[in-house]
């Protein structure tokens, strides 16, 4: 007999960064997941959101995927910053409820420093997301 799968939702909104240091400044793209599944992928420039490049919702099968992907991020046991800034490099930034970790890349798109585990797991939870939110997966 098959198992049903239990739906989990989520409690707070998801917010991952993917961004790069230039002369501009930072700028980066944010992709935020709502409790509802309602998602949006905005540009940012130093933090602030200057247009929304898509949105959609999120079928139940993706939620529990990316509920399922959060769960072996481990979100809380990730320190608050990996590597160290460098000019021209890149950032990955997960949010979800209070606590935020960002690791810093380097222009290949590496950490700039050993991560490990907590690195490791950072750049599968970002593969995971921006394999459900693909570019052209908008709503209509």
């Amino acid at each position: 007999m098959a198992q049903k799968k239990s739906l989990i939702t989520l409690m707070q909104p998801i917010v991952l960064e993917l961004g790069h240091y230039g002369f501009a400044g930072h700028t980066s793209n944010r992709i935020t997941i709502e409790v509802d599944g309602s998602w949006k992928v905005s540009g940012l420039l130093n933090g602030k959101e200057f247009c929304v490049h898509e949105t959609g919702t999120l079928t139940q099968d993706e939620l529990q995927s990316v509920v399922d992907a959060l769960a072996a991020l481990d979100h809380t046991s990730l320190p608050e910053t990996l590597g160290q800034p460098v000019v021209n490099g890149g950032t990955l930034a997960i949010a979800f409820g209070e606590h935020r970790s960002t690791m810093n890349l380097d222009h290949s798109g590496n950490c700039t420093q050993l991560s490990g585990a907590s690195g490791t797991r950072m750049l599968d939870f970002s593969k995971s997301i921006t394999t459900i939110i693909s570019p052209g997966k908008q709503t209509p």
